[in-house]
Parts: structure tokens; sequence; C-alpha cells
């Protein structure tokens, strides 16, 4: 019979694969469909779902079928991986702030 923990890190292990399916869905549907490229906000809005998608999807890939054992490997992909999301995060609220700020001082001109 199977503990606890067991039964855990099964249902951990499902829920990685099906966040892995979503996550990476909407970028691939978003950049599809949608004409990102013409705002800074739709290409922000990509990046960041790009970048937590890739974590993820290696974060599970890496869960089933391990890439490599060398430690410092996965610390150098750690790295790349979370210095892209932070780098990605830091475009999509700069980009928030301008397009806000602009439409603060259009108003306060209109006035």
């Amino acid at each position: 019979m199977p503990s606890d923990v067991d039964s855990l890190l099964h249902w951990t292990r499902i829920m990685l694969f099906v966040t892995a399916i979503c996550v990476t869905l909407f970028p691939v549907l978003y950049g599809l469909i949608a004409p990102w490229y013409n705002s800074h906000l739709g290409r922000a809005v990509l990046l960041q779902s790009v970048s937590v998608a890739l974590i993820i999807d290696i974060t599970a890939y890496a869960q089933f079928w391990p890439f490599t054992s060398d430690f410092k490997k996965l610390l150098i992909i750690n790295v790349v991986c979370f210095s892209f999301i932070s780098l990605a995060s830091l475009y999509l609220t700069a980009t928030l702030l301008v397009i806000n700020l602009r439409k603060k001082f259009n108003r306060e001109n209109l006035h």
C-alpha cells in the first residue's frame, strides 16, 4: 500500500504535467493568434508567459527525464531561467508603468 507521501508525490507530478501544458498553451496561442508584436505590452506579455512556461517545462522534463546529473549545470540552467523571468517581469512592469504614466500625463494636459 502506498504511503501518503508517495500519493502526494504522484499527484504533484501529475499537476506539474498539467501545469506545464497550461502555461505552454498560452504563449503558443497568443503568439499565433494575437498581434502581440504591435505593442510593447503585447511583447512584454509574450516574454513573461514564455519565461514562466520555460522554467515549468524544464522542471517537468527534468522530473521525468533527468537530462544531467551535474549539479553545476543545473545551477547554471536555473540562473539563466530565473534571469529570463526577472528581465521579462521588469519589462512587463516598466511597460505597465509607462502606459499608465502616459495616460495620466495626457489626461492632465487635456484639462
